[in-house]
C-alpha cells in the first residue's frame, strides 16, 4: 500500500516508511516493464536444429553431430545449412556431378 501514509508495512520485522514502499512499488513496476519489453537475442541454434555442411571440403553433419563451435573440425571453415546449399553455391553442383 504505497499510497496510504496512515498504513504499515513489515519487512523482517521492521517497519516500511511511505519513501520505502513508494520504492518497492516503482523497481516492481520496473522489473515487470522490463519483462514484458526486453527480447533477449537467442543463440543461434543452427546446429541443433537442422543438417549442416561444411562449403570447403563437402563434409555433412546431421542434426546433432555438428561441432558447438559450428566450424568444420577437417578445415575450420564455417558450417552452414545443408538445405539449399546447392542453390547458394552453384559452382560446388558442377564440380560434384562431375565427381560421380
Amino acid at each position: 500500500m504505497p499510497f496510504s501514509e496512515t498504513a504499515t508495512t513489515h519487512i523482517k520485522g521492521n517497519p516500511v516508511g511511505l519513501a520505502g514502499r513508494w520504492t518497492m512499488t516503482i523497481i516492481g513496476l520496473i522489473l515487470i516493464g522490463y519483462s514484458l519489453f526486453y527480447k533477449p537475442k537467442l543463440p543461434n541454434k543452427m546446429v541443433e536444429l537442422e543438417d549442416t555442411i561444411c562449403p570447403k571440403c563437402e563434409t555433412t553433419f546431421g542434426i546433432g553431430e555438428a561441432p558447438k563451435n559450428e566450424l568444420c573440425p577437417n578445415c575450420k571453415d564455417l558450417l552452414e545449412p545443408l538445405k539449399g546449399f546447392y542453390d547458394r553455391h552453384p559452382e560446388l553442383k558442377n564440380i560434384k556431378s562431375d565427381k560421380n
